[in-house]
């Protein structure tokens, strides 16, 4: 199986969540980050292109990038491709259960 993992795009700073009284996992996409990001995909088009799959953790960030990569690459048509959010791959959580997620995948290629 091919699988690549991309960092999401740039969000709010973690201090000023804090201060907004936003939780880590709620923090959101900077229009800065949405915009860096988006022509960061363009430019690299053709890696990003043609996975069986993409899949994001539930972070809200993690979310609005795979948006932001999806509308990039594919316009309009980014609705119909298949999207999946992966529970516990965050920072603190252990590998196992992304391991056995991977592991059951039906596909050839992921990009998380």
């Amino acid at each position: 199986m091919k699988l690549v993992l991309v960092r999401h795009a740039k969000a709010i700073d973690r201090i000023k969540a804090l201060l907004k009284g936003i939780n880590d996992q709620d923090r959101y996409l900077t229009k800065k980050g949405r915009q860096k990001f988006s022509e960061y995909v363009k430019e690299n088009k053709k890696f990003f292109l043609k996975f069986d799959q993409y899949a994001c953790s539930e972070y809200l960030r993690a979310e609005q990038s795979l948006d932001v990569m999806l509308e990039a690459l594919y316009a309009s048509d980014a609705v119909k491709f298949h999207r999946t959010k992966i529970k516990k791959i965050t920072p603190d959580d252990l590998p196992p259960y992304f391991i056995k997620w991977v592991h059951n995948q039906k596909i050839n290629s992921a990009l998380i």
